[in-house]
């Protein structure tokens, strides 16, 4: 997927990274507060340069702990800008698995969605669907909610 800025809820926007370079579509939306996910957490899929097994599994525990952390803390401080009345855009390269996967999360935390209701709101708002060719994440999201 390319240039997909898609409406979540009023205020709240996910999308690809390429569309940053586009001034107008900020000014447009009036996003400026951006989150860029392939940024916050270029460290996950780090484990499989790892060799030694034990080293991937302490690597992966240790990436799933931080990702875990990181979307209750980044649904929070979207909870927080669409209360301020600030459009907030949250990005990654592809808009299949991390952005949706914020994006997700949110409505189950702070909208209170089921999984199954939060998944399908998603997937009917994008071009494409997304968590192709699998939802990566889907262990995480489940211990979180």
């Amino acid at each position: 997927m390319r240039n997909i800025r898609t409406e979540i809820i009023p205020d709240f926007y996910i999308g690809t990274t390429d569309t940053l370079k586009e001034a107008y579509l900020n000014e447009f939306y009036g996003t400026y507060k951006i989150i860029n996910l392939e940024k916050d957490l270029h460290f996950i899929g780090k484990w499989k340069e790892y060799k030694n097994l034990s080293q991937q599994n302490s690597v992966m525990f240790q990436e799933k702990k931080y990702l875990s952390n990181y979307l209750i803390s980044v649904s929070d401080i979207i909870y927080s800008s669409i209360e301020s009345e600030n459009p907030i855009f949250v990005c990654c390269n592809d808009c299949n698995q991390l952005s949706p996967l914020v994006a997700v999360f949110f409505l189950i935390h702070h909208g209170k969605l089921t999984l199954t209701e939060a998944l399908r709101s998603i997937i009917s708002k994008l071009p494409e669907q997304p968590f192709k060719p699998k939802m990566e994440h889907m262990s995480i999201l489940k211990t979180l909610i």
